[in-house]
């Protein structure tokens, strides 16, 4: 597959340590790449640091980034942005002008990046909003955000970042503080939106269900850093990092099986006392099970997909079955 993005070695932070620190990412052309971890394991500074949109002392440090083979500096990357590169932000509530309508948003990125005059430009966005499912485009299109679900209000992000006709989407936490029913429905648009438009997606998400669902490749990042890679469905089904494996277990089951207890509680990671950035080994250490000596002597190299001294192997999984 033809790589779009390719980033090496990514180190970003606020002045303290490191909140991204040697972070390594590819995303192919037409693919969805999943970028999990709970809160606070960097996913969304990561995305920030790609696109040169780091706030107040937030600043990349060192590593490089390839767009579509080509070595891109952070004054190319803001080229980019908006245009070959868009951004759905996580709360389109705050994203959103909530002094300005929808539609005059959309028609001002249309200007931006298209060169379209003000009637092309509403017409399109009309299309975009059509395109995304939004319920009655044409009287919507002048409503406020404050005047809409927050279904609604991510489909009309979604249309603004489609307006400049990117090859790549940046999506962070798309369904959040949504119903079920609203999640599954953004899913199925963002899918859609893939085939239709050759559209490759970088899902940033905690929600481990929707990125097997949707993503054909995972990172998953624990304390600013990639702790394992690879295909989704053979990720989650035999995770072999712990932190991954405790991920997966933690997610709600609907079904058990023969023998199981229903009403078994879902697994739980302690806390760490320190923060793991600052640990001079392998930062999953103070929650692991499977920790060792040599894992908080020095921290483990990133090898084949896999960031882990100790590994879950499939030995391990058919002893504990």
């Amino acid at each position: 597959m033809k790589q779009l993005l390719e980033i090496r070695g990514l180190v970003s932070g606020f002045g303290g340590p490191p909140a991204v620190d040697g972070v390594d990412i590819d995303v192919g052309a037409g693919e969805i790449v999943g970028l999990v971890g709970e809160s606070g394991s960097g996913k969304s500074v990561t995305a920030l640091s790609l696109l040169d949109l780091l706030e107040g002392e937030g600043r990349v440090i060192e590593g490089t980034v390839r767009w579509q083979g080509e070595l891109v500096d952070a004054a190319a990357r803001r080229e980019l942005r908006g245009g070959q590169i868009a951004m759905v932000f996580q709360e389109p509530l705050s994203a959103l002008n909530p002094v300005h309508r929808v539609g005059a948003q959309i028609v001002e990125a249309l200007r931006l990046h298209r060169g379209l005059d003000k009637r092309a430009a509403r017409a399109r966005a009309l299309e975009l909003l059509a395109l995304v499912d939004l319920p009655a485009p044409e009287r919507r299109v002048d409503a406020y955000p404050h005047e809409l679900s927050g279904g609604m209000r991510q489909r009309v992000m979604i249309a603004m970042a489609l307006a400049g006709e990117p090859r790549l989407l940046v999506a962070d936490e798309p369904t959040t503080a949504l119903d079920a029913t609203v999640q599954a429905q953004i899913a199925q648009l963002l899918a859609r939106l893939r085939a239709e438009l050759s559209l490759s997606v970088l899902l940033i998400t905690h929600d481990l269900a929707l990125a097997r669902r949707l993503c054909q490749r995972l990172y998953v990042m624990y304390a600013g850093q990639v702790v394992e890679s690879g295909e989704s469905a053979a990720l989650l089904s035999a995770p072999r990092h712990p932190y991954t494996a405790a991920l997966a277990a933690a997610l709600p089951r609907l079904s058990v099986g023969a023998g199981a207890d229903a009403r078994q509680p879902l697994h739980v990671l302690p806390m760490a006392s320190d923060e793991p950035r600052a640990a001079p080994g392998c930062r999953f250490a103070a929650r692991c099970e499977r920790a060792a000596d040599d894992c908080r002597a020095a921290a483990p190299p990133f090898e084949a997909g896999l960031r882990c001294l100790h590994p879950i192997e499939a030995a391990d999984e058919a002893a504990s079955c």
